[in-house]
């Protein structure tokens, strides 16, 4: 399948969007010619796999525990103001 075609400035990157691309392998080959006709290529493999929902989960669980921790300082100030307001009346 060809994607593009067309005169390149050479001061423009060549940048191919990949982010709806299903799982599977694809073969992007870039071929170029140049004003001699003389040809050169290159050729990039992607491989797009399934989503790990274990790295997600872990991930999510190492974040949440900082979160836990701030919560947990949180309550301990107000309970402390709250004691402090309680023991001057």
């Amino acid at each position: 399948i060809q994607v593009d075609s067309g005169v390149w400035n050479n001061y423009i990157a060549i940048t191919i969007t990949i982010d709806s691309l299903d799982v599977g392998t694809y073969n992007y080959t870039l071929i170029v010619y140049d004003a001699y006709n003389h040809k050169t290529t290159g050729t990039v493999m992607v491989t797009v796999e399934e989503p790990s929902f274990d790295r997600i989960t872990s991930i999510s669980f190492l974040l949440s525990i900082p979160s836990i921790f701030v919560i947990f300082i949180f309550i301990s100030i107000y309970q402390k103001r709250t004691n402090n307001n309680a023991n001057s009346l």
